[in-house]
């Protein structure tokens, strides 16, 4: 039978139906292992940029409060300024030191005719010449709502701009304002070009850009924030970052105009003080500098608890140091938050921000997923790879199954063709009448009847094979002496080997030995076995069986000096079909199954048969076991 033929064709399909996706769904899911830890980053980020949002709205807030409040307080009901100081301070605790100013702008309260304390003293030296608008201070202001028109007339953002302006129609004109105001500073920060152009134009009208005291870790790029928070690599400086306010120099005349009370910062001895101011009658105005202290305790009791297991949550001055700091924390570095968010014009560079209490730990979560992640891959990749071999190697061999059984029919054919021409032949020549020798009349009827056997031996293989493989085989189990039967086999084979140049010879190193076994069934094995002998016999034509014992089993060997078996396919050939693919086989045909019958044969009756390979010819040796007790 002909060798099972390779066809590539069948592995390029599968590899690009199963292998080539495979690979493809990996590399995807490793693209997305890379990115788990920005995505991480990112989530956190937004959780407590979130958290961040809300804490300065409180502050805001807590700052309109305020202003509403030192409104209400503040007033001039009569001159006497000592009971208006006292009064003032009774109704309000954010109030530190109360002024009055006269429409010239002059101080008249807190003055030198009073007794002043270190407080007013300070206010005097700080304030005198600036309330008289002999100096001016920086004065800031909300870059997206001070260029709020220009923002919204982008071409790229008017048609967003009518859809804002189209949904607050029938609102009233504050809430439109305020509407426009937010999606204004959105449009400004998420939009790069648009902020370096409004950037400049505010520089170009004398506006100062103000830079934050904080440094953010960079946003976007390959492992940013792993080399921002892990300590790994060379730290370069950042470049500060652009405020969200604009400050522009302005006297005291000026920030009043056209108000009628207000809240402005000024720093003073390297420290941020809040004023608060209020236009009286006659060109009066009345005020005080806010007790920075009392504010400060308001604002941090807005806070939730500033550390946990995951960030810690702060506010940093106009020096970039937190207004409260937890005892675990007293080394870090503040000025480089993961999230921060600026508060208010009226306290610059004053912000909420928070840090990652463990900034290694993202780092670690992501690198346990993405191991995870690997790791399924990898099993993936492997089960994947592992179940093409596996489903190739099935595919193959269903393959290979198919072509034999389709030559299997030819071979048969051939098989049984080759005796009942032999019979019809001599058969023919008895028929004749021709004179022959009685010797002559007796071998030929000896042929007859031995390929008569031969037939009836190819046809009991097809017939046990399909028994065998339908588990419908039957035996007939009885004690019979094992020697004695390979006599009658030999015996009943030798006149047509002798016929065909074999020398057989049969030994037995003891006599008699008893097996419990199908007589019929060892037949049929031996029968296979000198026929393989037979036909794989080259120029030396002997076939040897020696039987023997080792107390337990009987041991039937049974040799040729053919063409041999290479141990590759020693134990090959016991496989239904399979037939050595060699240029001297391939002259001689068979079915394929009689070494396959015969192993199923013994072991069925609890023995094995294994083929011995040998530099000249093969031996196939039997082992079935012994019984000495049998009645």
């Amino acid at each position: 039978m002909k060798k099972f033929i390779f066809k590539p064709h069948l592995s390029v399909y599968f590899l690009l139906a199963v292998i080539i996706p495979s690979f493809a769904l990996s590399f995807l899911a490793v693209r997305s292992v890379e990115r788990e830890e920005a995505y991480l980053k990112k989530q956190l980020e937004d959780t407590l940029r979130a958290e961040v949002g809300h804490i300065t709205s409180l502050i805001n807030g807590l700052l309109k409060q305020l202003n509403t409040e030192l409104d209400q307080t503040v007033s001039l009901p009569h001159h006497d300024y000592n009971q208006i100081a006292f009064q003032w301070k009774r109704r309000s605790s954010f109030i530190e030191t109360p002024f009055v100013l006269s429409p010239q702008k002059d101080i008249i309260f807190p003055n030198t005719s009073y007794r002043l304390g270190p407080k007013e003293n300070f206010f005097l030296r700080w304030n005198t010449a600036f309330f008289k608008d002999q100096e001016s201070i920086p004065v800031y202001e909300n870059i997206a709502v001070a260029y709020k028109d220009e923002i919204l007339n982008q071409n790229t953002l008017a048609a967003n701009s009518q859809m804002w302006q189209s949904s607050t129609q029938n609102s009233s004109y504050q809430i439109i304002n305020d509407i426009e105001d937010q999606y204004a500073q959105s449009q400004f920060e998420q939009y790069s070009p648009l902020r370096e152009k409004v950037y400049q134009q505010a520089e170009s009208k004398g506006q100062k850009i103000v830079y934050r005291k904080v440094n953010l870790p960079p946003k976007g790029g390959k492992n940013s924030f792993s080399k921002s928070f892990s300590g790994k690599g060379e730290k370069a400086s950042p470049p500060p970052l652009e405020s969200i306010f604009i400050s522009q120099s302005r006297k005291f005349s000026e920030i009043i105009t056209g108000e009628d009370a207000g809240i402005f910062p000024r720093i003073l001895d390297g420290r941020l003080r809040l004023f608060f101011w209020k236009k009286e009658t006659e060109g009066y105005i009345s005020g005080c500098v806010i007790d920075q202290d009392r504010l400060v305790e308001k604002i941090i009791k807005l806070l939730p608890d500033v550390y946990s297991k995951v960030r810690i949550l702060t506010i940093l001055d106009e020096n970039g140091n937190p207004l409260i700091t937890p005892h675990q924390e007293s080394q870090r570095d503040w000025r480089s938050p993961f999230v921060a968010g600026e508060i208010s014009q009226v306290l610059p560079h004053w912000e909420v921000v928070a840090y990652l209490t463990n900034p290694q730990e993202i780092i670690s979560k992501a690198n346990s997923t993405a191991m995870l992640v690997w790791l399924l891959i990898s099993l993936l990749l492997i089960s994947i790879v592992l179940g093409s071999i596996l489903i190739l190697r099935s595919l193959f061999s269903e393959i290979r199954l198919a072509q034999q059984k389709t030559t299997f029919a030819t071979n048969v054919s051939h098989e049984l063709k080759t005796p009942l021409t032999s019979i019809s032949m001599f058969a023919e020549m008895l028929r004749q009448k021709r004179e022959i020798t009685e010797q002559k009349r007796r071998q030929y009827l000896d042929i007859i009847l031995s390929e008569t056997e031969r037939l009836n031996r190819l046809i009991n293989n097809v017939l046990d094979f399909t028994k065998i493989g339908q588990k419908k085989k039957r035996y007939t189990m009885k004690k019979i002496d094992i020697v004695q039967l390979c006599r009658q086999v030999t015996e009943g084979q030798r006149i047509r080997l002798e016929y065909k140049g074999f020398t057989v010879t049969l030994r037995a190193q003891t006599e008699p030995l008893y097996i419990h076994a199908d007589e019929e069934a060892i037949k049929q094995v031996l029968v296979n076995l000198l026929s393989n002998a037979e036909k794989y016999s080259a120029d030396t034509k002997v076939i040897d069986i020696n039987i023997e014992t080792d107390n337990y089993s009987v041991l039937i060997k049974v040799e040729d000096k053919g063409i041999g078996i290479s141990a590759s396919n020693a134990r090959k050939i016991f496989e239904a079909f399979y037939r050595v693919d060699d240029s001297l086989t391939a002259r001689t045909r068979g079915t394929g199954l009689g070494l396959t019958i015969a192993r199923q044969i013994i072991r069925e009756h609890q023995g094995d048969i294994s083929c011995i390979p040998g530099e000249d010819g093969s031996m196939f040796q039997i082992q079935l076991p012994l019984q000495k007790d049998l009645p």
